[in-house]
Formats: C-alpha cells, sequence, structure tokens
C-alpha cells in the first residue's frame, strides 16, 4: 500500500518521481478528499473519536453540544484528520467525567477561525455589472455601507434571538442606536 497527498502526474512531468514506479504502484488507486469536503464525515469521526478516547481516558463523556457539533462542521481542518484527532484527544484529556463538549472547550484558535469565516464578506457579493454607462460611485457605496450594516445588525439580533438588549451589547453600541440604526437601514 502506497499514499501520498503529493499530484505524482505533476511530478512525472517535471522529472521528480520515476514514471515506472509510478505504474508499479498505482494497481488501484483511491483517492480520498480532504476531510473539509467531506462534510458529513466530520461528526462521524468525532463521535467515533470520543468513543474510542472514553475508553482510552475511563470518562463518560456524552458527546457534543449542538453548537460543537456546528463548529466542527464549520472548520476547514487543514491538517485533515489527524487535526481532528490530536484536537479531540487534547479535548477529552481536558474534559470532565460524564459531561459534553461545548464550543468553549474547543480550542480558542479554532473557535476564531470558524467565526471569522462566518463573518467574513465578499465585496464582490455586492457590486452591481458594470455597464458601459459606469455607476455612480456615491450610490453606489452608500449602497453597500447599508447592506454591510443590515448584514450585521440582523446577524447580532439573530445571535441574540431578537433581544435588542443583548444585540446591542454585542454590537458595543446602546439599544436606542440599534434601533435607529435599524431605521435607518430599512430594517423596521
Amino acid at each position: 500500500m502506497f499514499a501520498t497527498n503529493k499530484d505524482l502526474s505533476k511530478m512525472i512531468k517535471e522529472g521528480s518521481f520515476r514514471e515506472d514506479l509510478f505504474y508499479r504502484i498505482s494497481v488501484v488507486p483511491i483517492t480520498i478528499p480532504p476531510l473539509r469536503e467531506r462534510g458529513e464525515d466530520i461528526l462521524l469521526l468525532a463521535r467515533h473519536y470520543v468513543e474510542e478516547f472514553n475508553k482510552k481516558f475511563m470518562k463518560k463523556v456524552g458527546g457534543f453540544s449542538r453548537e460543537a457539533e456546528q463548529i466542527l462542521m464549520a472548520y476547514s481542518w487543514p491538517g485533515n484528520v489527524r487535526e481532528l484527532k490530536n484536537i479531540l484527544e487534547r479535548v477529552m484529556i481536558l474534559q470532565n467525567m460524564g459531561t459534553t463538549i461545548m464550543p468553549e472547550n474547543l480550542p480558542a484558535e479554532m473557535r476564531a477561525s470558524v467565526e471569522k469565516e462566518r463573518f467574513q464578506i465578499h465585496v464582490d457579493d455586492f457590486l452591481p455589472d458594470l455597464s458601459s454607462e459606469g455607476m455612480d460611485y456615491t450610490a453606489l457605496t452608500e449602497n453597500i455601507t447599508r447592506t454591510i450594516k443590515s448584514r450585521i445588525l440582523s446577524r447580532a439580533l439573530e445571535m441574540s434571538h431578537g433581544k435588542k438588549m443583548e444585540a446591542a451589547k454585542l454590537l458595543r453600541i446602546s439599544r436606542y442606536k440599534l434601533i435607529r440604526e435599524q431605521k435607518k437601514n430599512g430594517m423596521v
């Protein structure tokens, strides 16, 4: 059995891998996509590792909260299955007996990475197609600003389950300013 994460066809063309060796080892090639492309496998593997580490560390951790599962699913897993296993081993070592894995039990850098991806805004999503007539720069930038502000306000309200005071605290503004911004951006 032979495994690699390299593009052997490309390496043969570059002369850095022997073609005859390639044909010897590629009897039944199997390609496994990276973990981030196999979303359905993430929770399956995570639950398997929790079971495995429950036995290894003699614990009875009951699995993941819904929020922790969402973080696991949203994370990009640059280290693939090894990273998943190592993170869960670390979490399980630190986890108390009989508890559920919560978002705060997952590594801070992992949670931060997911939050960063969640809040990324792609400017291209807001740009209209440029016609030969051009566009009004001022109107365009005002529209983009209003759209982004509306999304930020909506996200804060969603995270606070519609409670304006909590949403205002998340955004570090007063409740009055939140309501004023909602009106200003056509949300009320």
